[in-house]
């Protein structure tokens, strides 16, 4: 562990203040209590991106209050029925995975960006993911959005390290992270969490969550009047 310097952007990607605020009318017909996590699209040239991004999204999920199917048993079951291939699994409709498994919503992502380099000589971490929700009793679209990340270090010092590239335009948060192989998951943890918690872009708090409804009034479409009184 040592004390280190992070420039951590989590910014929105096609999405954001000067994109229009999404409509949860569909998100309110459909609202899932369940969801399945499918092996996403890998579209970098890093093999690895994908199991370390299966392991970055459950808990984020189960922390806004949905159920998660387990990700290496769903994957298992889905080899089984010969969707062992990401392009295929996405193919597939959601109805039909909502027959072998019984969820109320998959959630697809496609992996639009994933590297490590060097900026200057220090070293620069991004992910670029883009993430589709869809019910599975009709196949709609209930949910989408699209998130980048990206973090820089240096050893702690009294300089601050701004990045700004055609993405991302963030400031400086000084944070104590060990500097080591978790770097990715961690970046990726932090999309996850950005995207799925942004309030009145993210999602809604989870049936399985004792907040559920109360953040209604922040979702254009819920409908604020109808929620649940809190637990």
């Amino acid at each position: 562990m040592r004390e280190v310097l992070v420039a951590a952007l989590v910014v929105a990607l096609l999405a954001g203040c000067a994109t229009p605020k999404q409509d949860y009318t569909l998100y309110q017909r459909h609202y899932p209590a369940s969801i399945l996590v499918v092996s996403p699209l890998n579209n970098t040239d890093r093999p690895d991106a994908s199991d370390t991004f299966l392991a970055s999204i459950p808990g984020t999920l189960a922390e806004r209050g949905y159920y998660v199917f387990p990700v290496p048993l769903s994957l298992e079951v889905l080899d089984q029925e010969g969707l062992g291939n990401p392009a295929t699994i996405h193919a597939v409709a959601p109805q039909e995975l909502g027959r072998i498994f019984g969820a109320d919503a998959v959630l697809y992502v496609t992996i639009q960006g994933w590297r490590a380099g060097y900026v200057f000589e220090t070293p620069f971490y991004e992910v670029k993911l883009l993430y589709v929700l869809k019910d599975t009793r009709d196949g709609a679209v209930i949910w989408q959005d699209t998130r980048g990340a990206s973090y820089s270090y240096m050893p702690h010092n009294d300089e601050s390290l701004y990045l700004t590239t055609d993405y991302y335009i963030g400031s400086a948060l000084t944070l104590t992270y060990p500097v080591g192989d978790g770097e990715m998951l961690w970046l990726a943890q932090e999309a996850n969490h950005d995207v799925i918690f942004s309030a009145g872009r993210g999602l809604p708090w989870g049936k399985y969550s004792p907040k559920y409804g109360t953040d209604w009034a922040k979702f254009p479409g819920l409908g604020a009047s109808a929620a649940p009184t809190a637990k």
